[in-house]
């Protein structure tokens, strides 16, 4: 494999792969105004990490709440980090129709009162049209 194929190699998995793990403010703006719109159709795997930018998922939605699916059309897998119970409703209601994405992955989720689970569960198996097979 020469340097050529690797470089193209990476650069595919940069695409299809986007994380905005430890991303500021103003670089998710950036990526949402400027670079992901460029490369959705690529893109197989989205991290959205609100630890250390509370607002990243507002601007994710805002800016693709209603093109989600025309954006990302081969989005599979989806990584959640850090939301609260009201936050991760709003983001598992703005994901439908996205025909590949079969994946959502949820990580450090916190005040999450045990009786607002049922309702979570419930979205859960909801998102995307019913098409999740897989929640971790």
């Amino acid at each position: 494999m020469g340097l050529n194929c690797r470089m193209t190699h990476m650069i595919t998995q940069y695409r299809h792969h986007v994380s905005f793990y430890k991303a500021s403010i103003l670089t998710s703006d950036y990526l949402c105004r400027n670079i992901l719109p460029q490369i959705g159709s690529h893109v197989r795997s989205l991290v959205i990490d609100r630890n250390y930018s509370c607002l990243q998922d507002e601007l994710f939605i805002e800016h693709f709440g209603k093109t989600m699916s025309m954006i990302f059309p081969k989005l599979e897998r989806i990584s959640l980090t850090y939301y609260e119970h009201d936050r991760l409703l709003t983001f598992l209601n703005a994901l439908h129709d996205l025909n590949h994405l079969i994946e959502i992955r949820l990580y450090d989720l916190f005040d999450i009162q045990i009786w607002h689970q049922a309702t979570l569960f419930r979205s859960l198996c909801q998102a995307n049209n019913h098409r999740l097979t897989t929640i971790l």
